[in-house]
């Protein structure tokens, strides 16, 4: 990704390219937050069913609702874009 996006960047021959290079690791930032996030959620309810984290009962509860809030979205988002 990295070789592809700089080839991309240099290969515009305007003057604004170089804010390609600026702009480019803030997107995949703001992507990776929350990626990061989805991840641990869904992380923690794995460990919660197979018994190996013990927490209260609401911190299951919001994970397993962040973990779920991903796909619900996703599929919410394809569905209304390609159903007839």
């Amino acid at each position: 990704m990295l070789v592809a996006s700089t080839v991309m960047i240099l290969a515009d021959p305007g003057a604004t390219a170089a804010f390609g290079f600026i702009f480019v690791p803030l997107i995949a930032a703001a992507a990776a937050v929350p990626a990061a996030v989805w991840g641990a959620a869904a992380g923690h309810v794995v460990l919660h069913l197979q018994g190996r984290a013990p927490e209260p009962k609401l911190v299951f509860w919001s994970a397993l609702v962040a973990a779920l809030s991903l796909p619900g979205v996703l599929g919410y988002e394809l569905w209304s874009r390609f159903a007839p």
